[in-house]
């Protein structure tokens, strides 16, 4: 049975990756060996050339309004791009971790009326599939002057009620004697959640942390939607455009310069997941108040 189960780990392992092998592979090839056949996992004659046309990338971009087209042009793209997404992710796991400590300290540690009710509220949040508020969300944004701005990305989803359910539950395990023992210091409650149940709480904000800024960072259908100016998109977005000049636009099409952009744009959020895998299996794994 350990073999079998081996080998289907293997297997897995195996079909997971083959894609992820091959968009690498493919950035490191050049036009001819890319639209070229057989199929080669390794490069025949590796190149660095798809990167270095990425890395300069200037084209013309456009955008629509009813009839007019209007054409922008503005240096280093990718660069400005890498700076949105690092600003976004970075706020936006900020302000989803904050929210949801502050708020799960209050539904867990303390007794107020419709209690109940707002923990039905956000286990509703959860149970409802985000496509259905997609529309509401956008109308919103647009009513209070957020969109076509980086914060109509990061203020919508400043609040998670799967990270508020997450800490309640984490929560609900620390002694109540700690936030006795700090009452009788004087501590109020801000002062409890900052020097008490905060710290209790690391495994599970380091967790949360890695959680949302690979998340983040990955997010493609929502910024699609809130951002049209081509200096506010993310590098997600950027390699889209990327993508769409290279096969509708340019006249000398090269799948290689794609799949350069593909890998630049999944490289940092690889990057995190490998960096904070530890802190999301020590945050799920860890008991509060435990060893």
């Amino acid at each position: 049975m350990k073999r079998v189960a081996v080998g289907i780990a293997i297997l897995v392992a195996f079909v997971m990756l083959l894609p992820l092998a091959l968009t690498i592979s493919t950035s490191f090839k050049g036009r001819t060996e890319a639209l070229g056949a057989p199929l080669r996992v390794i490069p025949f004659n590796p190149t660095l050339d798809n990167y270095r046309q990425i890395v300069n990338y200037r084209p013309f971009l456009q955008e629509t309004n009813h009839d007019a087209v209007y054409a922008e042009r503005f240096d280093y793209p990718m660069g400005r791009w890498f700076l949105n997404s690092v600003v976004i992710a970075a706020a936006g796991a900020a302000t989803t971790t904050i929210s949801g400590l502050m708020m799960a300290f209050g539904l867990s540690k303390y007794r107020f009326r419709l209690r109940r009710v707002v923990i039905g509220l956000v286990v509703l949040s959860i149970v409802v599939p985000g496509q259905v508020v997609f529309v509401q969300k956008f109308i919103l944004c647009r009513t209070i002057g957020l969109y076509n701005t980086l914060f109509a990305v990061i203020v919508p989803n400043a609040v998670s009620a799967g990270s508020i359910w997450f800490l309640v539950q984490y929560m609900k395990a620390i002694p109540q004697d700690f936030l006795d023992m700090g009452r009788l210091d004087g501590l109020g409650a801000f002062g409890l959640l900052r020097r008490v149940i905060a710290p209790l709480c690391m495994p599970a904000v380091g967790a949360l942390l890695a959680m949302y800024l690979v998340g983040t960072w990955n997010n493609y259908l929502w910024p699609l939607v809130v951002l049209r100016k081509p200096t506010l998109y993310t590098l997600i977005l950027g390699v889209r455009e990327v993508i769409v000049y290279d096969v509708l636009i340019s006249t000398v099409q090269n799948p290689g310069l794609g799949f350069a952009g593909a890998t630049l744009g999944m490289a940092p959020g690889l990057i995190l997941f490998l960096f904070f895998q530890r802190y999301m299996v020590t945050g799920l794994f860890h008991k509060a108040g435990g060893k």
